[in-house]
């Protein structure tokens, strides 16, 4: 007799064993399969470059006394791609043409903005010249400049006050005593405090003298306040005044008719701006056709890969020997080498097909297996055959129903019902 528990366990090693021996299977299923891929993947190189032989070939005329179907249609879109280079060319012949003459253009175009800009600059240099004999413009003047030059000197003295506040006011701020009044505005109006408080704040005032110390950092303080304040008006001031000579300036080059000389050089500046973006536009259409022209040089253009998927897709569906008539039919041997070399990847991939076939088939067995032996551990749980007071009347034929159920010779329904029947 045989416990139940023990009965379950050699359930579980037999079935580890299987999940094993499924990993191994699996493990060799995806060794063939990336065998495959790759013998593939050869394959494919060889088809392209095969057809790549076959393109030069008629290309260079000399099979065209033996044209099937696909190399004819091959030699149709290599025909097209002929006449599409060629329009390629012309079209990037046009493009540099047209950068010529734009370049041209605007060579002209900023000789008059030149032109046109000499001509305002002279009528503001004579407006400007008489400004200098108007008194009004010479008064406004200095009196701009005065009130900038007060506002530079009242901006450098603020400057200096804060320096001082920050250098001066330091023992201040670094006496505990100081500031504990300052901070509570003692000796102001906006002092308040309990009568017992002010008794100890007067002492301690009297203490430190206090007031003249307050005094003293009160100024310290407020000084660059009032000085901010002086240059900000100076400031304000002195950019009335440069307004003010702003308008005079302007009104003089307007009464000396300055505005249509501004607007041609306005529109003169615009025309050459609008040629620089048609000259950025055509050099980078022309950049476009240079990078079609590589393709093309490269054999990366859409019709020569047309043409290559054509002769593939008929090379993938010839037998070899029409594949090595093919070649034999035709000048030199490099066709002949990759027709031998696409005979034995075709032999190659063959027998991995087929060992993947059989490695994907015994792999599906083994997953049944697996499954099987999991139903049937759900089952012995679900029926309690593991209680303690469960026994099965012959351990050792027990095991040796789980080995022939692993090599196939036995059902899961066969052990499930022995299983039963050894239960007691």
């Amino acid at each position: 007799m045989i416990s139940g528990r023990l009965t379950l366990a050699q359930i579980d090693r037999t079935l580890q064993q299987a999940r094993s021996t499924l990993q191994e299977v699996d493990e060799k299923v995806q060794h063939t399969t990336l065998q495959l891929a790759r013998i593939r993947q050869q394959e494919s190189k060889t088809y392209q470059k095969l057809a790549t032989l076959r393109l030069d070939q008629i290309e260079d005329q000399t099979i065209l006394s033996n044209l099937d179907q696909a190399d004819e249609r091959a030699r149709q879109i290599l025909t097209a791609r002929e006449q599409a280079l060629a329009d390629l060319k012309q079209e990037t012949s046009q493009s540099q043409g047209r950068q010529t003459e734009l370049e041209e253009d605007r060579q002209r175009q900023n000789r008059l903005l030149e032109e046109a800009a000499q001509q305002l600059e002279h009528q503001l240099e004579v407006t400007h010249k008489r400004l200098q004999q108007s008194p009004e413009f010479t008064g406004q003047q200095a009196t701009a400049q005065r009130l900038l030059d007060q506002a530079a000197a009242a901006e450098a003295k603020t400057a200096q006050a804060n320096q001082d506040k920050e250098v001066k006011g330091l023992p201040y701020r670094n006496d505990k005593l100081f500031m504990y009044l300052w901070n509570r505005r003692y000796g102001t109006t906006d002092y308040r405090a309990w009568p017992l408080a002010r008794l100890l704040d007067r002492w301690v005032a009297k203490h430190i003298s206090f007031e003249q110390a307050r005094r003293n950092y009160y100024m310290l303080t407020e000084i660059p306040k009032r000085l901010q304040a002086h240059a900000e008006q100076l400031q304000a001031q002195a950019g009335q005044a440069m307004e003010e000579l702003s308008r005079l300036e302007r009104a003089a080059e307007l009464s000396d008719g300055v505005e249509p000389l501004e607007q041609a050089v306005a529109d003169r500046q615009a025309k050459t701006e609008a040629l620089d973006q048609a000259i950025a536009d055509e050099e980078q259409s022309y950049a476009g056709l240079i990078s079609r022209q590589e393709d093309f040089a490269g054999g990366r253009d859409n019709l020569f890969q047309q043409a290559i998927a054509v002769l593939v897709a008929n090379f993938r569906s010839e037998p070899i020997p029409q594949l090595r008539e093919e070649a034999e039919a035709t000048y030199g041997y490099s066709d002949d080498s990759e027709v031998d070399r696409l005979a034995a990847l075709r032999q190659e991939k063959t027998v991995l097909e087929d060992s993947l076939d059989e490695k994907r088939t015994l792999h599906r067995r083994r997953a049944a297996k697996v499954h099987q032996l999991e139903d049937l551990r759900r089952q012995f749980k679900q029926a309690r055959y593991d209680a303690p007071n469960s026994r099965f009347s012959d351990g050792q034929m027990l095991e040796v129903m789980l080995g022939e159920f692993l090599r196939g010779l036995l059902s899961s329904d066969r052990l499930w019902r022995a299983l039963r029947r050894s239960q007691r």
